[in-house]
């Protein structure tokens, strides 16, 4: 799943840039979450631009542990970005959706995963 979860980031990365104009709160709900460090959130507030910031913040994210992504999902939605949640949510789900799993050396295709159906 956190292979998965890094994807989807990367995936849509160019889409979180270009519709998420203030990550103050989102960094301020995910520090609150430990999700982020304080000094992750002083890296990335310390970039010159908008987007850069956000940028900054998917980076940031790839490299956190596997349920950043569902609390980066929640920080959205309370913070006004729930379409944003809601396109990430998605395509975790598509992705998930034909993500085969090995079970018994037969191959399975996923119905959902646990973190899939946490975040829809």
């Amino acid at each position: 799943m956190y292979v998965m979860a890094m994807e989807i980031l990367i995936q849509k990365r160019n889409f979180i840039v270009e519709n998420i104009y203030d990550i103050a709160s989102i960094l301020d709900y995910l520090l609150s979450a430990d999700v982020i460090s304080f000094d992750q959130r002083d890296e990335i507030m310390t970039k010159e631009t908008r987007s850069k910031r956000t940028d900054e913040l998917v980076n940031v994210l790839i490299t956190c542990h596997p349920a950043a992504l569902e609390e980066f999902c929640k920080a959205l939605a309370l913070t006004g970005y729930e379409f944003v949640a809601d396109e990430l949510k998605t395509a975790l789900h598509d992705l998930d959706m034909k993500t085969p799993v090995s079970e018994q050396g037969v191959v399975k295709f996923c119905t959902m995963s646990v973190l899939a159906a946490s975040l829809l």
